[in-house]
């Protein structure tokens, strides 16, 4: 084993966060959108001034996403296929087998555990414009009348993978847990080293991971929790890129479905807060009062009419109504508008009549070019999907016959399973 202690995760850890700090700061940007969390200005809420109403908050970001995540239709179409080995008839029916037993285990976990990843994965995909699945075999589990294959799709803020030529030779992750998680977790565990753990046990503490193809390890604050080899020989993490491009960095390897067009639905909604302040502002006209001394009072024309304005010491009653210019707002806000579609989804998606389509061939065209987006989108899930669910065959294989596992994956007529006698992990 290599001379993997605290300061080792570490630094890994900090090399593999490091080539993500700008793909996750522009993360977070297109999150705060998606929650409406963004700062608009002079829009924003002023209790002193009822004509600065509070930023509008936009439905059209999380509206995107979900259209997207309907459209992908992830959990309604998913298939899963195993090309046979041979060609004879007994392959064929194991790997039928194989595609049938994968798919159990999927409905099984999401019944055990009250979610489905694929679709937390998938929103993950398009929200970050990454997802992130790992599989891990937990002998916890075992004799427990739990699946001992336990899958996870986290935030992928959270996940550093470290790509190389041939795949990812390793990854990181940090988590924030409850003390009393960790506390659980140790109980469970006979190699892990007991830590310091916070009094309350309601206090986060950081929860740092390392997995590579043969070792793992984790720290906790810092101090070491444990070390094992897991004796995969895989690295148990399937990663999937969502609007990528060939470039490197990471910033522009994947990107959320939202990040093209984010200033521009900024703009849009800035815009719209304007125009939400004109009409509170200019629907009651303003009434200028001017005394007898000269003084000037204002009053608010929702609030009360120039004819109820008592006469005594009054000079004059002026009812000041201006028209706001708000023809050249509906000029920007329409240019924001048809950039947003050409970034995001057109309006046709959205079962909107088109107005600028004269042709059905046209409106045709408009639908394949959405559909063409979804399936680009979609080879990369599938893709990371089918990786995953090959980490999981393999880890059936390899300690699915432990004690406890009841897990036995179909193999050809007359051949045993190879790894039944592997020993399990030490962890």
């Amino acid at each position: 084993m290599p001379d993997i202690d605290a300061d080792y995760i570490s630094d890994k850890h900090a090399f593999a966060s490091s080539l993500f700090e700008d793909a996750n700061t522009n993360a977070r940007e297109v999150e705060r959108l998606f929650k409406g969390e963004y700062q608009a200005g002079e829009d924003q809420a002023n209790a002193s001034n009822p004509a600065s109403p509070r930023a509008f908050k936009p439905a059209r970001p999380r509206a995107i996403v979900e259209k997207y995540l309907t459209l992908l239709s992830v959990r309604a179409s998913q298939s899963i296929s195993i090309p046979p080995r041979t060609a004879d008839e007994d392959e064929q029916v194991r790997t039928t087998r194989v595609e049938e037993w994968l798919n159990a285990y999927a409905e099984a976990y999401r019944r055990e555990v009250k979610r489905d990843i694929r679709r937390r994965a998938t929103y993950w995909y398009l929200l970050r414009g990454r997802a992130c699945f790992e599989v891990r075999f937990d002998p916890s589990y075992l004799g427990r009348d739990k699946l001992p294959l336990r899958q996870y799709a986290d935030d992928p803020l959270s996940i550093f993978p470290v790509w190389g030529v041939d795949g990812i030779g390793y990854y990181t992750k940090q988590t924030s847990r409850y003390a009393w998680e960790i506390a659980k977790w140790s109980a469970d565990q006979e190699k892990w080293q007991a830590v310091k753990l916070p009094d309350d046990e309601n206090d986060p503490i950081t929860l740092v991971e390392y997995w590579d193809d043969n070792y793992c390890g984790a720290t906790v604050d810092g101090e070491l929790l444990y070390v094992n080899e897991h004796k995969y020989g895989f690295v148990p993490l399937a990663e999937a890129h969502c609007m990528d491009t060939p470039l490197d960095d990471a910033a522009w390897a994947y990107q959320s479905v939202l990040e093209p067009i984010l200033d521009t639905l900024k703009q849009t909604f800035s815009l719209v807060s304007k125009m939400g302040a004109g009409v509170d502002m200019f629907y009651w006209p303003t009434i200028l009062v001017q005394f007898d001394d000269n003084t000037l009072q204002a009053y608010d024309g929702g609030t009360i009419r120039a004819a109820d304005i008592p006469k005594l010491g009054v000079k004059q009653i002026q009812v000041i109504n201006p028209q706001p210019n708000a023809g050249v707002l509906q000029q920007l806000l329409g240019w924001l508008n048809g950039d947003a579609q050409v970034g995001g989804i057109p309006d046709i998606a959205w079962g909107a009549e088109p107005t600028s389509l004269q042709s059905g061939f046209a409106v045709s065209q408009v639908l394949n070019q959405i559909m063409d987006k979804i399936q680009d989108k979609k080879v990369n899930l599938e893709l990371a999907l089918g990786w995953h669910y090959g980490h999981l065959l393999r880890l059936v294989e390899q300690f699915g016959g432990a004690s406890g596992a009841w897990l036995n994956v179909p193999r050809a007529e007359g051949k045993a399973n190879a790894y039944a006698g592997q020993r399990l992990p030490d962890y």
